[in-house]
């Protein structure tokens, strides 16, 4: 799904934002765009590169580890947009009482469809059996590189309830979400989720739902769901300003929540060997992220919101080409899913063959954006 220029910025699907948002375009917010559009071609390079055997062929040295912790930052500030786009766009809808539910019901579908176009190539080339197609299909499985569009279709069903209690409670809500994820977390880590055990037909679900079984590498709903809170205090920041004619970037609430994910990262340092935590972090194995550490979301958090804060400071206008590909995010994720699920199954690239094929895929999803965008503006 595409949307033209001077749409405001939402996690994908991205489509036409509602009259009642107008105060939304303005230049400064391309920001949020542009922050999406960097954080999807982040994602689909470190795949690309993962995927055709290049980044495994690099070694573990200290240079590798800091562009390991600049990767990582790309699906934390997604999330954290997410949840800015909440509070900016549908609280702001129901609020004026205009109907949200089915808006966020599409954005779902659209994103199933890109995650089952991914999970239906991944089986024509091998990647997926016909069983472990229709698990995907069905969302009690995953299928290889399109993981985040299962994440939002999932995700943008539960958040209408959550935009629900987000208008008849107050902008409490994402606190109170916020602490009860945790509080919540080693009670969620224990819980015997019905058919869970090895070769049961929904342990992939509750796995990936709540992080127990632990066999997924992807962090969990529920542990994701950290950073999505995070957005919407902020998004109630953004607001505030917003109605005072202010510029929109909250700055005392960022540092506020910046200053929260450095304790939680200074806390566990004092538990744990903080060498150890580094290492974990920023090793190639995601070990962290597959245990749901609170240091993946700390370390992850504080690095999204600098990476927003550095945006506002630097984007004008409409946000450029970054802006552009983070209004059509969807499309482009959903054509970097398909496009690596096309990569035959046991390939030895090679270092320079494995460049190459980088740069193609990435050739291929920055020229579709550009001939996107000279189609609309051909129509316009």
């Amino acid at each position: 799904m595409t949307s033209g220029p001077g749409h405001s910025a939402e996690i994908p699907p991205s489509v036409p934002a509602p009259a009642s948002a107008a105060p939304l375009q303005t230049p400064r917010l391309a920001a949020l765009d542009a922050v999406r559009g960097l954080a999807v071609l982040g994602a689909a390079l470190i795949h690309a590169l993962i995927a055709t055997d290049v980044w495994n062929s690099v070694p573990q040295t200290w240079w590798k580890g800091l562009l390991n912790i600049g990767f990582r930052s790309f699906t934390p500030a997604f999330f954290l947009v997410f949840g800015i786009m909440l509070e900016l766009v549908y609280v702001r809808q129901a609020e004026t009482g205009t109907p949200f539910a089915g808006r966020l019901l599409w954005r779902a579908w659209l994103c199933w469809l890109g995650f089952a176009a991914g999970a239906v190539t991944a089986a024509i080339f091998g990647h997926l059996s016909v069983y472990q197609l229709a698990t995907a299909l069905l969302m009690v499985g995953d299928a290889p590189w399109t993981s985040v569009l299962r994440f939002y279709s999932i995700v943008l069903v539960l958040v209408i309830g959550l935009v629900g209690l987000r208008l008849r409670w107050g902008t409490a809500v994402p606190w109170v979400l916020l602490a009860t994820i945790w509080l919540l977390s080693p009670l969620v880590a224990i819980v015997p989720w019905p058919l869970s055990g090895p070769g049961e037909p929904l342990r992939f679900l509750w796995g990936s739902t709540f992080g127990n079984p632990p066999i997924w590498v992807g962090g969990s709903v529920w542990h994701n769901l950290t950073l999505v809170a995070m957005g919407m205090i902020l998004g109630c920041g953004f607001r505030e300003r917003l109605r005072q004619g202010l510029s929109p970037f909250p700055m005392r609430l960022a540092f506020l929540l910046a200053a929260g994910c450095l304790l939680v990262t200074g806390v566990c340092a004092m538990f744990q060997d903080p060498v150890v935590l580094l290492r974990s972090y920023a090793g190639d194995r995601m070990a962290l992220r597959s245990g749901h550490h609170p240091v993946y979301y700390a370390v992850g958090g504080f690095s999204a919101l600098l990476l927003l804060g550095m945006m506002f400071r630097l984007v004008r206008r409409d946000g450029g080409f970054l802006g552009e590909v983070g209004r059509r995010s969807l499309v482009v994720f959903s054509v970097s899913g398909v496009l690596l699920n096309m990569v035959p199954v046991g390939l030895t690239c090679g270092l320079r063959y494995g460049a190459l094929l980088t740069f193609l895929q990435m050739a291929v999803l920055v020229g579709l954006v550009a001939a996107l965008r000279w189609r609309d503006r051909v129509r316009s």
